[in-house]
C-alpha cells in the first residue's frame, strides 16, 4: 500500500503543482520585468558612473536568477496543463495569445537583457553614463522592459479570463 501511496500522490496532484508553478513563475516574470523598467529607468539619477555599472550589474543578476527561469518554468508547466486539459490552440484563441506573447517577450526582451546591462555597464564604466552609445542603450532597454510588462499584463489578463 505505502509502495502505491507516491504513485496516486503524484498522478493526482501534478495538474495543481503545475498550475501553481505556473502562477508563481509567471508573476516572478512579470515582476522582475517591472522592477527592472523601474530601475533601469533611474540610472541618469545615479552621480557616478561606478554606481551605474553596479545597477546595471544587479539588473542583470536578477535577470539571469530570477526572470529566465521564470519564463522557462512558465512555459513547461503551461504546456502541461494545455495538454493535461486537452486543449488545442484552434478552439481555445487565448492560449494562442498566451504562447504568442511569451514567444515575443521571452526573445525579443528576456533573453538578451542581461547581456545587454553588462554591454551597458562596461559602456558607462569606460565613458561614463553620459555617453551617446550608453544613454541610447539604456533608453533601449527601458522601452523593450515597459512594452514587455505591458504584453505580459495583458496576455496574464487574457489567461485569466479566458474568453471562448
Amino acid at each position: 500500500m505505502l509502495a502505491l501511496a507516491p504513485q496516486l500522490l503524484a498522478a493526482s496532484a501534478l495538474p495543481s503543482i503545475a498550475a501553481a508553478a505556473h502562477a508563481l513563475a509567471a508573476i516572478a516574470w512579470l515582476g522582475t520585468v517591472l522592477v527592472f523598467a523601474v530601475h533601469a529607468g533611474r540610472v541618469r539619477a545615479t552621480k557616478t558612473a561606478d554606481e551605474s555599472v553596479a545597477l546595471f550589474q544587479r539588473l542583470a543578476i536578477v535577470n539571469r536568477a530570477v526572470a529566465l527561469p521564470g519564463a522557462v518554468i512558465t512555459a513547461l508547466a503551461g504546456g502541461y496543463l494545455i495538454h493535461a486539459a486537452g486543449f488545442t490552440v484552434t478552439g481555445h484563441w487565448w492560449i494562442g495569445t498566451g504562447i504568442a506573447a511569451w514567444i515575443v517577450c521571452f526573445f525579443g526582451s528576456t533573453m538578451s537583457r542581461g547581456s545587454e546591462c553588462v554591454r551597458i555597464g562596461a559602456i558607462a564604466g569606460e565613458k561614463g553614463t553620459d555617453d551617446e552609445d550608453a544613454q541610447w542603450r539604456m533608453q533601449r532597454l527601458v522601452f523593450l522592459a515597459r512594452g514587455e510588462a505591458l504584453l505580459l499584463v495583458v496576455a496574464l489578463v487574457v489567461m485569466v479570463v479566458q474568453p471562448t
